[in-house]
Parts: structure tokens; C-alpha cells; sequence
């Protein structure tokens, strides 16, 4: 108990109030789990005493910084939609494309890796009305399976974003497809079919297979395989054996799978690429996939950009105001939505419930309503009695001023 209590104190005294609170979160997981299973020699019921940091307080510098550090930066939201349509690249058309979903619902990034291909959804509720445009989506955090609708102003915006990202990993599902009917065996592409029956491969056929720039990196690519080179010069060259077992131990952890526990294939994946498809220096792997991961997604929208990764602002010519290059994250798109559906109304059930959450009292965590805004949908309810509710219902009945005094 003093050990962890201790931690406790280390926690408060190194960390902001909102981490020193999440990891103090786990110590209590950790304690519970030594307890439960006897691991220690006397039971251990240790609470994390760290306090939540509250979130009612709106005003003043500390809300300013949070708000700015959780929100996208307007330079990144205006940037958004004109790199959407200026990306060509592969990986920027995947990044500005997750971007485009990520601005249609408050989706966490994992689960937008985890779309299959076929997502898309068309349905009627009635027959007399419009058909209702959604994704379907595994929620991260414990909700149910579920269709998560889009607004009708960002349909044809997911439509082009969907049909972009399938564009781009056509070729990746395809090369899945065929690992999974035939194990054992190196996919070629079929200009490289003539080397399957080959017992000694060039440094050159090496290239091609591989789909590298230069016989001269088949050597290194060689080397970083584990494939041995027989020769010296021109006569350099690996048994065919040899190379297919070392790309083929580059399949994926779990392959044929992406996701077992929700039966997604890299086949089915949406999100599924060649490897070095998305990397800005290296040659793509003609014969090998990855999924594409957070890590990826996150450079590509700046956080890395201060160690030398571009990202699609800096790549397309796009920066602050003052000249500082525009970093966003993919949660940061999360809270974005959530707070324009606080500042619209939106009651908070739906708000859990679109944001795929168990429980409505995490939205206060994703709520940077600003007080003009607040302000803003006082004055709007009391300007009209149907959008009033509970106490605020009453002061037009018991007001001896005018309502339009108050709004001035």
C-alpha cells in the first residue's frame, strides 16, 4: 500500500492533473488485479485518490489551453477540405480521406481502421421518405455493433472519401486475397510469373519482384530480409527459395486476419496497403501488405513534422498564420464534433450514442463549448418557449422585465 501510494504522489507531483489522473486509473486496475489473484501477501484494496480535473470552469487562460490543445486549429479545418481535393499521392489520399470521415461523425481512429470494404449502407426507415447513407462500425470501447448514419451535408463527401481509399488499396486486397489461397507461396506480379519455377534469382530480378528503385537497394533489401547473396558483382544473386520464405515472414501478425475478434480479413479490409506504400522515402513492396496504422495516419496529419516527417499541409503548401506548420491529431477531429453537437443542442444521449460511448457521462470530457456559445443557446431558448426546459422554463412565466431586456 505505501508503494502505491507513493506512485500516487509522484503521479501529482510530475504530471498535469488530467494524465497524473489516468495512470493513478491503471495503479487501481494493477492493485485490484495483485489482489485478486493473490499475489500479494496480504489482500491490497488501493483507490486511486487522484481527483478528475473538472471541466465546468470556461473561462479564463487554462480553458483557452485546453480547448486549443483538444480542438483542431481553424488553419487545419480550412486547410481540410482543399488538400482533400489537391492530394494524389497515395498516402495523402488516404490521410486526407481519413480526415474527410473523421469530419462526418466523431469516430475514434481505430475504428475507423477497422472499416471493411464494404461499409457502405443505404436504408429507408419508411418508404415515403429519402434513403439514410451510413457506415458500418465496430465501436472500440464496448458498444454494440452498430450503422452510424452521416448527415446528409457530408454524404457525397464520405461517398468520394470511401471510393478514393478503395482506389488506393485495390491492389492490397488483392494480394491478400491470394496469400490466403495459396500459404506457402510468393505472390509476383504477373509480368514476374516467369521466376516462380527459377532456382536462382539476379540482384535485378530481386528489383523487380520486390518493386525496388535500383538493383544496387535489391543488396540492402537482401540484407534486412535475412536472405543470403551468393557472387560478388554482376553475378550476385539469392535462391528463389530463399526469398520467398523471407517475404512471406513478413505477413502480418494473425494474417489472414486484421481483426479476429470481429472476423475482418486484410482481403475485406478497406484499410490494407503494400508495404512502403505510405512512406514518402522508401520503395512499395509489389509482393507484401501492412495495415495502415494510427502511427501512419497521425504523421501524415503533422505531428511529426518538427523531426523531419512532411505531412499533407506541409506537402501541399499549407501553414498557420504565422508561418508554423499545421499538426492536428486524429482524436482532435473527435472532440471537434462532439462539441459542435453540445453547441447545437444535440441532447446527450445521442451525443453517447453517435460518438459510440456507453456512458453520457464521458461527454463532458469531449464538451469545449465556449461561454459566447453558451451564451448564444441561452438567448436562443429564451427567444423561444419550445426550447426551454426544466427551470429555465419558468422565468417567462414569473419575469416582471422584458425578455428582449435581457437580451440586448
Amino acid at each position: 500500500m505505501f508503494i502505491l501510494n507513493r506512485a500516487g504522489q509522484l503521479l501529482a507531483e510530475k504530471y498535469e492533473a488530467a494524465t497524473a489522473y489516468r495512470i493513478g486509473g491503471q495503479l487501481e486496475l494493477l492493485a485490484t488485479f495483485l489482489s485478486d489473484n493473490a499475489l500479494t501477501i496480504v489482500p491490497v484494496r488501493w483507490r486511486n485518490y487522484l481527483k478528475r480535473p473538472g471541466d465546468a470552469v470556461r473561462v479564463g487562460k487554462e480553458f483557452d489551453r485546453r480547448r486549443e490543445e483538444k480542438m483542431p486549429s481553424s488553419a487545419a479545418l480550412d486547410a481540410l477540405p482543399k488538400v482533400f481535393r489537391l492530394a494524389k499521392d497515395p498516402g495523402d489520399v488516404i490521410y486526407t480521406s481519413v480526415a474527410a470521415l473523421l469530419c462526418a461523425a466523431p469516430d475514434r481512429i481505430n475504428e475507423v481502421l477497422l472499416l471493411p470494404e464494404q461499409c457502405e449502407v443505404w436504408q429507408k426507415s419508411r418508404p415515403d421518405v429519402e434513403e439514410s447513407y451510413g457506415l458500418r462500425w465496430w465501436p472500440a470501447k464496448g458498444a454494440e455493433p452498430m450503422i452510424k448514419w452521416i448527415v446528409p451535408s457530408m454524404v457525397e463527401v464520405v461517398q468520394e472519401a470511401i471510393s478514393k481509399i478503395r482506389a488506393v488499396t485495390e491492389e492490397s486486397r488483392r494480394i491478400a486475397k491470394w496469400y490466403e489461397e495459396n500459404p506457402g507461396k510468393l505472390f509476383l506480379p504477373e509480368e514476374c510469373e516467369r521466376f516462380r519455377t527459377a532456382d536462382w534469382l539476379s540482384m535485378h530480378d530481386v528489383k523487380e519482384i520486390i518493386g525496388l528503385a535500383s538493383s544496387g537497394s535489391s543488396s540492402q533489401c537482401c540484407k534486412t530480409l535475412g536472405v543470403t547473396i551468393a557472387g560478388a558483382g554482376k553475378d550476385k544473386g539469392v535462391r528463389y527459395a530463399d526469398l520467398e520464405r523471407a517475404v512471406i515472414n513478413l505477413l502480418p501478425q494473425g494474417f489472414p486476419y486484421l481483426n479476429e475478434a470481429i472476423g475482418l480479413k486484410y482481403s475485406d479490409a478497406l484499410f490494407v496497403v503494400r508495404i512502403n506504400e505510405l512512406h514518402a522515402q522508401r520503395g512499395t513492396y509489389n509482393c507484401m501488405i501492412e495495415p495502415v496504422t494510427i502511427n501512419q495516419i497521425n504523421t501524415g496529419f503533422g505531428t511529426r513534422v518538427q523531426h523531419g516527417f512532411p505531412s499533407i499541409f506541409s506537402r501541399l503548401g499549407f501553414a498557420e498564420p504565422d508561418g508554423s506548420p499545421i499538426r492536428v491529431t486524429t482524436h482532435q477531429f473527435r472532440h471537434y464534433l462532439n462539441t459542435l453537437a453540445q453547441a447545437g443542442g444535440l441532447s446527450q444521449l445521442d451525443i453517447a450514442k453517435w460518438s459510440g460511448r456507453k456512458d453520457v457521462r464521458q461527454n463532458a470530457v469531449y464538451d469545449h463549448v465556449t461561454p459566447d456559445q453558451m451564451l448564444q443557446k441561452i438567448r436562443d431558448a429564451i427567444g423561444d418557449d419550445s426550447k426551454m426546459f426544466g427551470p429555465l422554463a419558468e422565468i417567462p412565466k414569473r419575469m416582471l422585465i422584458p425578455r428582449e431586456s435581457l437580451i440586448n
